[in-house]
């Protein structure tokens, strides 16, 4: 991929994102973000989506680690 955003397994932009993790939070103010990525994402995609999912009240962000097959 080249930086697609996937909620639920639901690909969604950035922008969706704001108002995807605001409704999360709204429903759990305990809930939590869980990044995924391989390789091809930059620095600069996984700062965007913490910030985004931060700005909305989101304050748990973890990473799954995937190993190389």
């Amino acid at each position: 991929g080249k930086g697609e955003i996937f909620v639920n397994n639901k690909e969604i932009s950035l922008d969706d994102l704001k108002n995807e993790s605001l409704a999360e939070f709204k429903k759990n103010p305990e809930v939590s973000a869980i990044l995924v990525a391989d390789k091809s994402v930059t620095l600069e995609m996984v700062t965007d989506v913490i910030d985004t999912v931060k700005s909305q009240g989101l304050k748990k962000v973890a990473f799954s680690i995937q190993k190389r097959q």
